[in-house]
């Protein structure tokens, strides 16, 4: 998926998941964003479950010179932080639309999904099917209008404030 968005020149590059856990009772929707240093043991634990679900193929690594190597540093230090700052503003306006269910907040994992990414990428939990009371509210499609509408904002959101950051240079 983030080969294709790399392919297409995207801007943005969000992933959409339904969350799950063997606890039935744990709830909430949270947002991620590409990080080899997990915010807790939880975040390690659901990168490992996407991870290990995710179709992975065989690649050969390339092998970079000293100043492709600088500047794929580079580069994948400011994705990180316009990611984080993405990650943060879509989970501040789901945290304001989605008031049936706990903000779980921003946290850092290294989901496959993210990896290579060339544009600020997250991935959006936006909740635990394994939870009854919280798949039912995934299920309506007047929640689902609520969800989508959150994280439409808190794109909009970094948009703008990217534009303002980018003008003011």
């Amino acid at each position: 998926r983030v080969e294709l968005a790399s392919r297409h020149n995207a801007d943005l590059f969000i992933s959409i998941h339904a969350n799950a856990t063997l606890s039935p009772r744990v709830n909430g929707y949270e947002t991620y964003f590409l990080s080899r240093a997990p915010t807790s043991d939880d975040a390690r634990v659901t990168a490992a479950l996407e991870n290990t679900a995710a179709d992975l193929e065989k690649r050969g690594k390339k092998r970079y010179d000293d100043i492709e190597f600088v500047e794929a540093l580079m580069l994948t230090a400011q994705i990180q932080k316009e990611s984080g700052k993405l990650a943060e503003l879509v989970q501040g306006s789901m945290g304001q639309k989605m008031r049936k269910t706990p903000n779980r907040g921003v946290k850092r994992a290294d989901f496959f999904v993210l990896r290579g990414a060339l544009m600020p990428a997250v991935l959006v939990e936006i909740g635990y099917i394994t939870n009854d009371a919280e798949r039912k509210l995934m299920q309506s499609a007047s929640y689902q209008e609520v969800m989508v509408s959150a994280i439409g904002e808190g794109v909009v959101d970094f948009v703008t404030d990217y534009a303002r950051i980018a003008a003011s240079h």
